[in-house]
């Protein structure tokens, strides 16, 4: 097995425990809003194929959820902070949120999404 099937098979084993995890916390809620939020110009410029649209659907539906709202978006810092703001004021809304957590420069998602979500810098 390629060193990228292992790290790719490792991502989704993580990604499905969070999933069990967070699921846990869904329970309480009722019809929650579940948005998932794809990052990365790769995608949308074809260089990459996207997997996690079919996870999480996937993992949603065996739990007998599904998506309220799915965006692929490209990294931009406005682009992406809009997009977490609008989820942010949904007060029945519960992200996940793939890509753009590299080690490029354009990869921003994470000191984006800790000013967002609990106003301090990375």
């Amino acid at each position: 097995m390629s060193l990228k099937r292992v790290k790719v098979k490792h991502a989704l084993l993580l990604c499905t425990f969070i999933v069990n995890k967070l699921f846990f916390q869904v329970n309480r809620m009722k019809e929650p809003h579940i948005y998932a939020v794809i990052i990365g110009s790769e995608i949308l410029n074809g260089r990459r194929t996207d997997r996690h649209f079919d996870f999480i659907k996937k993992a949603l539906s065996a739990r007998g959820y599904s998506l309220y709202c799915v965006e692929i978006i490209k990294d931009d810092e406005a682009l992406i902070k809009s997009s977490f703001e609008r989820i942010l004021a949904d007060t029945k809304s519960m992200l996940f949120c793939f890509g753009g957590i590299g080690s490029t420069p354009d990869d921003l998602t994470r000191a984006i999404a800790a000013e967002v979500f609990t106003s301090k810098p990375l």
